[in-house]
C-alpha cells in the first residue's frame, strides 16, 4: 500500500459495495452501507472545523460507527484518536487533554468539550462523499502510552507506517482476497488498529468480538470458528483454550490462515503446537511498541523444533525497518544483546507533546528516524531477535541479573500450570525476590512448593521464585496485557514480620533463603540452605534472641517448630562471652588457619600455591576508564583489599591500609594477546612481604573486554570477592557512589576467632577432632606421576539436588567423595577436608577479608550402601562445621610422630564455591575458566556451583596417589552418585564405578600404598 489508507478503502469497496463490510453488535453495513455512515460523518466533521492536520476523538465502542467515524477523519487528512469509552472518566478527561482534539464524537466525554458530535446527531447528517486527498505522510492516528511520569504520551502514527505494516504482514502471511478479519481488543489499544484494517484495505469483513466472548478463552475461540475468520488475533491467555479446541475438533477453524499473537512473552512450544494442528495457518509472533507502529519485527512459527521452556523469538524486523543493539556506552551494533533501537518504515512521527528530558525519538547516522524501545533483545545466530525483558523489568536478586521470562518458560513447564506471570517482591529480611503468579489448570493439584520445587531442579538458587502465589485467572489489563501493576499490589502469602518464636525463625530464614512462604513443618536444608547460609542464619538469631545457636543448629533442626522450641526452652540469653564488639582494629596476629596457609606458602617459595584469580570477560562495548575507576571506589571501601604483613617477633601479623591496590588498564593488540597476558597475570605469585596482595586488571583488545581480579588468599577469601562485586555494580552504575568501610574489619574477626578458640570449648573442640581421627591412616604417597586434572559436568543441577533431599549440595558431594575413594583405594575409612567458612556473628558477613578454616571429618564403613555414608557423612561434617577447631592445631597433633609432611595432609580434600557472577548494568560478562596450576593436597575434589544452577566436578591429582585413569575415574564415579541420587538409585551407579580401575593404588589398613 503505497498511499493512504483511505485510498486503499476506497479501492477495495468499489469492486464489491454490496459485500458486508462490518458485523458487529451495533450494526452489520455493507461496503456501500459503511461509507454511507462515514459520508455522515464527515458533513458532521466539516460543520465544526475540522480540517487538515486536525485530531478527532472517537470515543465508541468497536464496531461500524468506530470504523466509519476514522474514514471521514482521513477523507479530511485530520487523524482519529481512538479512545476506550470503557475507562474511567477521569482517566478520559487526561487523555483529551493530552490529544487536544478538534472534536470529540461517540458517547458524551467526560466534563464539556467545546466541540462535540453526539452519536445520535451523527444520523441526521446528510451523506457526503468520500474523497482522498491526503498524503501517506499524513498522522493516521493517535494512540497513548504510558509516562515514566505518569502523565500519558500522544504517540503519532502516519498513514505509510500502518501501510507498510499491512503490506509486510500480507506478503509474510498471506490470507484470501477479501478476508474475514476478528476485532478483539480495545479501541485505545494499538493493535485495534491492525484489527480493523487487516481486512478493510483488502475489501474483506471485519467481524466484531461479542462481549461474551471478550472474557473468555473457550468463548473467543468458538467465535472465530463460527465467524469463519481468516485472520485474528489471540491474547496469550486464551491461546491454550484455542489451542484446546483446535485438538478437540478437527473440523473447527478450517479456514484460519493467519493468527497474529505477542503483546507477552509466549512459550515457543505454545505456539508451535497450534501451527501443526492446522497445515495452512500462519502463526505470526509480533513485536512493537507504539511508537514503532504496532509490530516492528514478526516472527513466523515453524512447526517444530521447539525445546520445552524455550521461548519464541520476536523475529526479524518488518520491511523498510532496521534494528540495532544499543551497548551501554551507547555504541551500536547488529550481534550479541542491547536494548533494541528501531529506525526506518517502523518508526512513528513522535509525540504529540514530547515530555522533558532525554527522547527516545531520535536521528540515526544514516538521517532515518530511531526509537529506543527500552527493551532487552538478543540476536540469535539464524538471525532473529530474542526478547529478553524490559530494561525496567529485569530483575536483580541477591547481586544476580534474573529475567522474568525465563522463570516464566521454566515454570510453564510445570505440569497443572496453565498459566503464570514472574515478577519481583520486596520482602522484609530478604530484599527483591522472584515472585510467581500462577493459575492452575482446572483439578490440578498444585501447590506452591510443587512449583518451588519444580523451579529449583530447573533454575539457579536466586532464581527460584521466594513468592509463589496462586490465583484463579491471572488479571489483564483492557488491552489484553497482563496487570503487573495488580499482581505487585497482591498481599504476600505470609506474614513479613516477626512476633514470635517461630516467626523469628521465618525472618531469619527468609534473610538467606530464596523463599518467602516459609512454614512451620519445613526445614532449613530442603529449602536450598548452605553452610554458610545457616551461619548467617544462625548469627541473626543469636543477635535478636541471645541463645548461642550455630549454623549446625539450623541445618540439624528437623524444623521451623522445632527450632522455635528450643529457643522458647532456652530462654532470654545473652551474647556469649568471649566476642568482642567491633573496634575498627588496623593490626591483628593472624589466625591460626591464615598462620598454617602461610607456612605452607613459605615452603614453596615462588609458588603460586595460594594465589587466586577470577577473571570475567564481555564482548559488550565498556567505557574502560569508567570501569577502573568503579573498580577502585569498590576496592577502597574494603581495607582488607590493601592490607599486608608485617613481622612481629619473628611472626608476621596483618595490617589494614598498608598498600594502595593498583588498578591497571592494559590495552593489547588481538585477542591472542590478550589470552597470553591473561594467562601470564593470573597465578603470578605474590611477594607476600612487599607488595599489594590484591591485584585488578582491565584488559582490552578489539571487541574484547576482560576483567581480572587476582588475590592472595592470605587476605581475600570467596566471600569477600562476592561483596567487592556487589559494590562493583553499583560503582558502576553511580558514578558518585562510593562504599563505606564496615564497622567490623577483619582485624576483628580475627581477634574474635583467636578468642573463641582460647576458651575452654576451642580446646575442647580440638581434642574432639583429633581423637575422632587419629587412628585413620594417613595415606603415605610412593608414586612419582604427573599432576592430572579432571573436570565433569553433573547432570543435574543444585535445585534438583536439594529437591531429593538428603542434605547440602555440600554434604551429598563428601558423601559421594568418601564412597568413591573407598571403591576406588580401598580403604574403609578417609579423613577429607573441607574448607568451612568461620564467620559467625551477623555484622561480620559484611566484612571482606580472610575467614576461612579446613575443617576435617571422619568417614567410616565406604562400602556400606549410600543412605547409610550419607547419613554418617553429613553428622560429621555438621559436628565439624559446628566445633570450627583450626585445622593448623588439630593436624599438628594428628602428623605429631608420623613423619607425614604438613602439605601432605590431609591427603583428599573438598571444596566447595559457589562461582561468583558479575553484574555491572546492561553489560553481559561471562566467567572465564581459570585452573590453578599446583595442588594445595595430593588429591582435592572442587564442586563448582555456576551461577546458573549447573555443577561441575573438578578432580586435581598431584600423581602420587592417584594416577591420571584413577583421577578420571573417581570424577566419574562422584557425578554418576549425584545424578543417581537424584534418580533415586545411587548404589546402582556405584557398583559400576567399584569395580575398580586399571594403575589406580589401593591403601593397606596403614595406610601403605599397594601396587
Amino acid at each position: 500500500m503505497s498511499g493512504t489508507l483511505l485510498a486503499a478503502v476506497l479501492a477495495a469497496a468499489a469492486h464489491h459495495p454490496e459485500r458486508t463490510a462490518v458485523r458487529a453488535d451495533d450494526a452489520t453495513l455493507s461496503w456501500a452501507g459503511l461509507l454511507a455512515l462515514a459520508g455522515r460523518y464527515l458533513t458532521g466533521y466539516r460543520e465544526h472545523g475540522v480540517t487538515a492536520g486536525d485530531r478527532v476523538a472517537v470515543l465508541r465502542e468497536p464496531g461500524a460507527h468506530a470504523v466509519a467515524a476514522a474514514l471521514a477523519a482521513f477523507a479530511l487528512r485530520a487523524a482519529y484518536v481512538p479512545l476506550d469509552p470503557r475507562q474511567p472518566a477521569a482517566r478520559i478527561a487526561t487523555l483529551l487533554a493530552a490529544a487536544d482534539p478538534r472534536l470529540v464524537t461517540g458517547d458524551d466525554p467526560a466534563g464539556p468539550h467545546r466541540r462535540h458530535l453526539a452519536a445520535d446527531a451523527v444520523a441526521l447528517r446528510p451523506v457526503a462523499s468520500l474523497d482522498d486527498t491526503g498524503e501517506p505522510t499524513d498522522v493516521a492516528y493517535v494512540v497513548h502510552t504510558s509516562g515514566s511520569t505518569g502523565t500519558p504520551k500522544a504517540v503519532q502514527v502516519e498513514h505509510r507506517n500502518l501501510g507498510n505494516l499491512l503490506a509486510d504482514l500480507d506478503e509474510l502471511a498471506p490470507v484470501p482476497r477479501s478476508p474475514v478479519g476478528t476485532w478483539w481488543t480495545r479501541p485505545s489499544f494499538d493493535v485495534a488498529v491492525w484489527e480493523c484494517f487487516a481486512p478493510l484495505h483488502r475489501g474483506g469483513t471485519l467481524v466484531v468480538v461479542p462481549e461474551a466472548a471478550r472474557h473468555d478463552g473457550a468463548a473467543l475461540a468458538a467465535f472465530l470458528d463460527r465467524s469463519g475468520a481468516h485472520s485474528g488475533y489471540v491474547p496469550p491467555a486464551f491461546l491454550p483454550d484455542l489451542l484446546a479446541l483446535l485438538r478437540a475438533d478437527p473440523a473447527a477453524l478450517a479456514g484460519l490462515r493467519r493468527l497474529l499473537v505477542g503483546v507477552e512473552p509466549i512459550p515457543r512450544t505454545l505456539l508451535e503446537d497450534i501451527a501443526r494442528s492446522r497445515p495452512e495457518l500462519n502463526v505470526v509472533n509480533g513485536y512493537g511498541p507504539a511508537e514503532a507502529t504496532v509490530c516492528c519485527t514478526r516472527y513466523v512459527v515453524p512447526r517444530d523444533g521447539a525445546v520445552p521452556g524455550e521461548r519464541t523469538p520476536i523475529g526479524t524486523p518488518v520491511r523498510g525497518t532496521r534494528i540495532h543493539l544499543r551497548r551501554t556506552d551507547g555504541t551500536y551494533a547488529t550481534t550479541g544483546a542491547g536494548e533494541l533501537v528501531v529506525s526506518g518504515a517502523a518508526v512513528a512521527r513522535g509525540y504529540l507533546r514530547p515530555p522533558a528530558g532525554p527522547s527516545p525519538f531520535m536521528p540515526m547516522a544514516d538521517g532515518e528516524p530511531g526509537y529506543a524501545t527500552g527493551d532487552l533483545v538478543r540476536a540469535l545466530p539464524d538471525g532473529n531477535l530474542l526478547f529478553l525483558g524490559r530494561v525496567d523489568r529485569q530483575l536483580k536478586v541477591r547481586g544476580f541479573r534474573i529475567e522474568p521470562a525465563e522463570v516464566e518458560a521454566v515454570l510453564g513447564e510445570l505440569p497443572g500450570v496453565h498459566d503464570v506471570v514472574v515478577g519481583g517482591r520486596t520482602v522484609d529480611g530478604l530484599g527483591q525476590v522472584v515472585a510467581a503468579y500462577v493459575v492452575p489448570t482446572p483439578g490440578a493439584e498444585l501447590t506452591e512448593r510443587t512449583v518451588r520445587e519444580h523451579a529449583a531442579r530447573r533454575l539457579p538458587g536466586h532464581a527460584v521464585p521466594a513468592v509463589v502465589t496462586l490465583l484463579p485467572e491471572l488479571p489483564l489489563t483492557p488491552h489484553g496485557k497482563y496487570d503487573h501493576d495488580h499482581l505487585a499490589a497482591l498481599p504476600l502469602p505470609v506474614a513479613t514480620t516477626a512476633e514470635d518464636d517461630s516467626d523469628l525463625v521465618r525472618t531469619a530464614w527468609r534473610r538467606v533463603l530464596p523463599v518467602a512462604d516459609i512454614r512451620d513443618g519445613d526445614d532449613f536444608v530442603s529449602l536450598g540452605g548452605t553452610s554458610l547460609a545457616a551461619a548467617r542464619a544462625a548469627a541473626w538469631l543469636r543477635e535478636r534472641t541471645g541463645v548461642p545457636l550455630t549454623g549446625a543448629d539450623i541445618l540439624q533442626a528437623p524444623s521451623v517448630a522445632a527450632l522455635a522450641g528450643r529457643i522458647a526452652a532456652a530462654g532470654p540469653g545473652t551474647t556469649p562471652a568471649g566476642d568482642e564488639r567491633p573496634t575498627g582494629a588496623r593490626r591483628a596476629p593472624l589466625t591460626d588457619e591464615q598462620l598454617g596457609l602461610w607456612l605452607h606458602d613459605e615452603m614453596q617459595p615462588g609458588s603460586p600455591l595460594y594465589v587466586e584469580p577470577v577473571c570475567f570477560g564481555t564482548d559488550d562495548p565498556v567505557d574502560h576508564r569508567r570501569l577502573v575507576d568503579a573498580l577502585r571506589r569498590a576496592i577502597a571501601g574494603h581495607p582488607a583489599f590493601g592490607a599486608g604483613l608485617d613481622s612481629a617477633d619473628g611472626l608476621p601479623e596483618l595490617v589494614l591500609y598498608r598498600h594502595d591496590p593498583p588498578v591497571e588498564l592494559v590495552e593489547l593488540p588481538d585477542g591472542a594477546a590478550l589470552d597470553a597476558a591473561v594467562a601470564a597475570r593470573a597465578y603470578r605469585p605474590f611477594d607476600t612481604a612487599a607488595e599489594p596482595l590484591l591485584r585488578a586488571t582491565v584488559l582490552h583488545a578489539g571487541p574484547r573486554t576482560e576483567l581480572l581480579l587476582v588475590w592472595h588468599h592470605l587476605v581475600v577469601d570467596a566471600w569477600s570477592v562476592r561483596l567487592l562485586l556487589d559494590d562493583l555494580d553499583r560503582t558502576w552504575t553511580d558514578p558518585a557512589w562510593s562504599p563505606s568501610p564496615a564497622p567490623a574489619t577483619v582485624c576483628d574477626l580475627a581477634r574474635r576467632r583467636a578468642a573463641r578458640i582460647a576458651m575452654p570449648s576451642g580446646r575442647a573442640a580440638v581434642d574432639a577432632a583429633v581423637a575422632r581421627i587419629r587412628d585413620v591412616p594417613v595415606p603415605a604417597p610412593r608414586r612419582t606421576g604427573d599432576r592430572t586434572v579432571r573436570e565433569r559436568a553433573v547432570g543435574v543441577t543444585a535445585g534438583a539436588l536439594l529437591a531429593a533431599g538428603g542434605g547440602t549440595v555440600t554434604e551429598l558431594t563428601a558423601a559421594a567423595y568418601a564412597r568413591a575413594l573407598g571403591a576406588l583405594c580401598g580403604p574403609d575409612s578417609v579423613v577429607l577436608g573441607c574448607a568451612s567458612a568461620t564467620r559467625e556473628d551477623a555484622d561480620e558477613f559484611a566484612v571482606a577479608g580472610y575467614a576461612v578454616n579446613s575443617v576435617l571429618l571422619r568417614a567410616d564403613d565406604l562400602h556400606d550402601g549410600w543412605p547409610e555414608t550419607l547419613t554418617r557423612v553429613r553428622r560429621e561434617l555438621r559436628r565439624a562445621v559446628a566445633e570450627q577447631a583450626p585445622f593448623t592445631a588439630v593436624a599438628r597433633e594428628v602428623l605429631r610422630g608420623t613423619g607425614t609432611r604438613p602439605g601432605d595432609f590431609p591427603a583428599f580434600y573438598l571444596d566447595s564455591v559457589a562461582e561468583p557472577d558479575l553484574v555491572t548494568g546492561a553489560l553481559r560478562w561471562r566467567r572465564r575458566e581459570l585452573h590453578r596450576p599446583v595442588n594445595r593436597f595430593p588429591v582435592c575434589l572442587t564442586l563448582r556451583q555456576h551461577a546458573d544452577g549447573t555443577l561441575t566436578v573438578l578432580v586435581e591429582s598431584d600423581g602420587r596417589l592417584l594416577d591420571a585413569a584413577a583421577t578420571a575415574a573417581l570424577a566419574t564415579d562422584v557425578t554418576d552418585q549425584l545424578e543417581a541420587h537424584v534418580q533415586g538409585e545411587p548404589d546402582v551407579s556405584h557398583a559400576r564405578a567399584a569395580a575398580g580401575q586399571p594403575g589406580t593404588d589401593r591403601f593397606a589398613a596403614d595406610g601403605r600404598v599397594l601396587r
